[in-house]
């Protein structure tokens, strides 16, 4: 690991870090109980080690939906993979599909 990405990663910055937008399509199945009222939150994985803090979505999340979101996060770089999680107790959660829109690409996760 880089001395850079050493100090990325447990947050050491000696300078500003950049945000950026994130367009993040989230489809919800249409399975009964597939949606979910409670609390929902993304992290977002790149390269080096990058990643974003997890970050609080707006709910709900409707049964048969498709739900776009703007945020704002650290940058880092080109998406990889996620982590996206509910805290509803009472139901589950389906999703379809997620779809992160940043810097020219669109990654499309199942």
């Amino acid at each position: 690991m880089s001395y850079l990405s050493y100090l990325y990663k447990y947050k050491f910055f000696l300078f500003p870090t950049i945000e950026i937008e994130y367009s993040i399509t989230i489809k919800t199945g249409d399975n009964r109980n597939s949606g979910t009222d409670g609390p929902v939150y993304i992290k977002i994985f790149g390269r080096d080690d990058k990643q974003t803090d997890d970050i609080l979505l707006t709910s709900p999340f409707r049964q048969d939906s498709i739900k776009k979101i703007q945020i704002k996060a650290i940058d880092i770089g080109k998406p990889q993979r996620i982590i996206i999680r509910h805290e509803d107790k009472t139901n589950g959660w389906f999703i379809d599909y997620v779809e992160i829109s940043v810097h020219n690409f669109l990654i499309r996760l199942f």
